[in-house]
């Protein structure tokens, strides 16, 4: 790309300089010097005409392969997934950092109580319908339905911690050489600028984040890192990617979850093509929920529905 650019300017400049000279000799000076002038002019007029030719087509190329080498980058990093938990994220942190220290408590204090547990389980009689009877040991369902979700929290965060290890893998030697070869001789600036803070350095530094917090994650993985640690690291990555948004209609609550970040990406990446074709129709990416779920807030409210 920047062979082609300097060319065309090159080109540029020596017919122009040839030209000013021929004008200033002048045809009827009958000097050699006007007619070796007027040969280059059209020489390098030749060549700038062909250069200017080829230098759009290769800045079309140049441009498509930055946007292309973006989108696939884009598109493994989506694969990062969200934790869907259904509680406060305070109270379940609390019971992971409770249950991994929990033989140390003990050993110092075999009177300590089971704190956070206790308070994720009034959080559950709270917030949850329960469908008990007298007859069941109401004690031992809470604790059973405790383990339960600990083990399903559980296994949401491996699962958004097994992406972040293979989002982490993301080469991206072939969009930064993308990048390196965007240069332009109109516009240059703004458009390498924009193509830089937009896209390639977001895409960058997600990926040097994911790197960063991969090595607690590795050793979490070979059995020598600290759960409650990687958790809170991966509920930190989850922020900076995911918003969640919360409706409530008819006494039921829908939760819906967007991935801001890269669809802020995706966003740059769609006005960066309508600078390749210029007479593109705008195909904006519509942002969609990449995870929803509903559930009842309000009891009463859904029962007075039912009975209409």
């Amino acid at each position: 790309m920047r062979g082609k650019k300097w060319l065309t300017i090159i080109t540029f400049i020596f017919a122009v300089i040839a030209l000013i000279i021929a004008v200033v000799i002048g045809k009827a000076s009958a000097c050699i010097v006007y007619d070796i002038a007027m040969a280059i002019f059209g020489s390098a007029l030749l060549g700038f005409i062909m250069s200017l030719t080829e230098y759009f087509v290769e800045r079309r190329s140049a441009m498509e392969w930055f946007w292309q080498e973006s989108r696939n980058v884009l598109s493994k990093l989506r694969k990062v997934k969200y934790i869907n938990i259904d509680a406060p994220l305070d109270l379940v942190h609390a019971c992971f950092q409770e249950e991994w220290s929990n033989d140390l408590r003990k050993i110092i204090d075999p009177t300590a109580k089971d704190d956070a547990k206790n308070a994720l389980i009034s959080w559950y009689e709270e917030n949850i319908p329960m469908s008990w009877t007298e007859d069941d040991d109401i004690d031992a369902e809470l604790d059973k339905m405790y383990n339960s979700q600990m083990q399903g929290y559980r296994e949401e965060y491996m699962k958004c911690i097994d992406s972040c290890i293979e989002a982490s893998t993301i080469d991206l030697g072939a969009l930064g050489n993308a990048y390196g070869n965007l240069d332009l001789i109109f516009r240059n600036k703004g458009i390498r600028d924009t193509a830089y803070s937009e896209i390639y350095e977001k895409i960058r530094d997600f990926r040097n984040l994911l790197i960063s917090e991969c090595y607690h994650f590795t050793l979490l993985i070979s059995g020598k890192g600290n759960f409650p640690v990687c958790a809170g690291k991966a509920d930190d990555i989850c922020r900076k990617v995911f918003d969640v948004q919360y409706k409530t209609e008819g006494g039921f609550e829908t939760k819906l979850v967007y991935q801001n970040a890269f669809d802020d990406i995706d966003k740059a990446l769609e006005d960066f093509r309508l600078k390749i074709y210029r007479n593109a129709t705008p195909d904006y990416p519509k942002r969609v929920p990449v995870l929803g779920n509903t559930h009842i807030v309000d009891f009463e409210h859904k029962s007075s529905d039912e009975g209409k």
